[in-house]
């Protein structure tokens, strides 16, 4: 489910959405797990800001994939680096 997720993330915001944008129509979706993976994510610093607690990260996401969502926004290359990882999200479920 996280690579759907992935995948419709890198769609919308290539489509010129904003995170936060992107993230709530995906809330809106009607896949119920695609929205509470959305929902759970409210920004991608909630997945990924090491100052929050543990269980504050919703599990469906690895450690690398919090990882790079924090560097991809710090460096303004999110869309390009939701690409990649989904498409090695892909290869891996392959």
């Amino acid at each position: 489910m996280v690579l759907q997720f992935t995948q419709e993330l890198t769609d919308l915001l290539t489509a010129g959405l904003q995170l936060e944008q992107a993230l709530h129509a995906m809330e809106n979706r009607s896949s119920p797990t695609l929205a509470t993976l959305a929902a759970g994510s409210a920004n991608a610093c909630a997945m990924a800001c090491p100052s929050r607690p543990p269980h504050a990260v919703s599990p469906s996401f690895g450690e690398l994939y919090c990882n790079l969502v924090a560097a991809g926004e710090a460096s303004g290359s999110l869309t390009a680096i939701l690409d990649r990882q989904g498409r090695y999200l892909s290869t891996m479920e392959n």
